[in-house]
């Protein structure tokens, strides 16, 4: 059985496996890369030992420096989930999105001449969905319906905890909501999306298990590993069909080589990306590039003028002769609003903050713990991508939604000893 260590060091050890295989695959990649520069390679390494280091520092300092405390938390508080009530709420949750998903497409498909349209030409299709997420071309019958799709996350999230439940149709149906991020993903044109609903539902999964009893925890983690397994055949089909949707006027051949060589440049190409990013020597944004969507949701309400709000959306640059990208990973928004020492401080306090947030919830359950720490390990894990917690009112909206829930809801207890 897996001990609290291995659920304490989850988050941080899927950060060292993501950049490890990121620095792999930089490394010995046979797509014909620009050069990085010696200087982009220390400011990544500086960040990553940074973020690590933040996390055992704050295990040392914090957590083993009382004894007496570290002992109390290692002892399991096992809950008893209610997960009659999961299901209900899951059944209006999933309800709300698939309705906003249908509302969202409908309104998209509109302005592309219809749903054949919508789907004939996915690059224009996603062009749309894009500009939607931008000042320019924000409506609010388009608002609602995104604000609906996004809780998603959090219903793939409960999804995850039911598929803890002893009863089968708990668990055959905690499967729903993962068909709708599929959905979503497919709707969206977007692998990302495809992505970050997948590893919620897994992670929420894995941090739920911690709180269940020998018996169950072991039964689960196996039907974990599995479905894992599983998922990964899931994701490369759905992301093939994608890339077949982006590339239709290419051959079969085509399509094959492009979407091996995406793969290897979503990877590795982040790399490159930051250092054509610093090639620019942009001026510092001083806190503007990291709360830019509270800015953004300001600007709306007239408390800031809209030409100071960044896009979410970076800029393309070229990565090879004949590839372009958008994928800085996490250091860029780290990097551009305070420079070198931004980088350092800021990677510092992101790993021991996840420490922090991680052994709370393994001190006691709450909904809203567990989905800080299934958002940061998320985070962890593809911050060879990008930075999860850029998008910060996006997580309030979930924190909101999860705190008026548990308060309306009596969803799981203390089980008495």
């Amino acid at each position: 059985m897996i001990s609290r260590q291995t659920y304490f060091y989850f988050p941080i050890s899927m950060f060292a496996l993501s950049w490890f295989i990121v620095l792999a695959v930089y490394k010995f990649s046979p797509i014909n890369l620009y050069p990085v520069a010696d200087r982009t390679l220390i400011f990544i390494i500086i960040s990553l030992v940074s973020v690590i280091s933040g996390y055992f520092l704050y295990r040392i300092y914090f957590i083993e420096a009382n004894n007496s405390q570290m002992i109390k938390r290692t002892v399991v508080q096992p809950i008893e989930f209610n997960y009659s009530k999961f299901f209900i709420l899951s059944l209006v949750l999933n309800m709300i999105i698939l309705v906003s998903l249908i509302i969202f497409t409908k309104l998209i498909a509109e302005e592309r001449g219809g749903i054949v349209n919508y789907f004939a030409n996915p690059i224009m299709s996603r062009r749309l969905i894009v500009e939607g997420t931008k000042l320019k071309g924000w409506n609010l019958p388009q608002a609602i319906a995104s604000y609906g799709v996004s809780l998603v996350v959090i219903g793939n999230m409960i999804g995850g905890i039911l598929f803890t439940s002893e009863k089968k149709l708990h668990k055959i149906y905690s499967f729903f909501p993962l068909l709708l991020g599929v959905a979503f993903s497919i709707v969206n044109f977007s692998r990302y999306a495809l992505i970050t609903v997948t590893l919620h539902w897994a992670f929420a999964i894995f941090f739920t298990t911690y709180f269940l009893n020998g018996k169950s925890k072991k039964k689960n983690l196996q039907q974990l590993f599995i479905m894992i397994l599983v998922l990964i055949l899931l994701f490369l089909a759905v992301s093939y069909v994608l890339v077949n949707l982006r590339q239709f006027t290419d051959s079969e051949s085509q399509i094959e080589k492009k979407y091996i060589q995406q793969i290897q440049y979503y990877i590795s190409g982040n790399v490159v990306g930051f250092d054509q990013y610093l090639k620019q020597d942009l001026p510092y944004l001083w806190g503007k590039g990291l709360s830019r969507t509270i800015l953004k949701w300001f600007s709306r309400i007239g408390l800031v003028d809209k030409s100071s709000v960044l896009e979410t959306k970076y800029n393309f640059v070229k990565i090879s002769p004949v590839l372009v990208g958008n994928v800085y990973s996490y250091i860029r928004p780290l990097y551009e609003d305070f420079g070198v020492y931004g980088l350092l401080i800021f990677s510092l306090l992101f790993g021991g903050i996840s420490a922090a947030v991680t052994n709370a919830l393994l001190t006691g359950f709450n909904l809203i713990r567990l989905y800080l720490v299934v958002a940061i390990t998320f985070a962890m894990f593809m911050s060879f991508f990008s930075f999860h917690f850029i998008y910060i009112s996006k997580i309030l909206y979930d924190v909101i939604a999860l705190f008026i829930l548990s308060r309306m809801l009596q969803l799981y207890k203390p089980v008495s000893k």
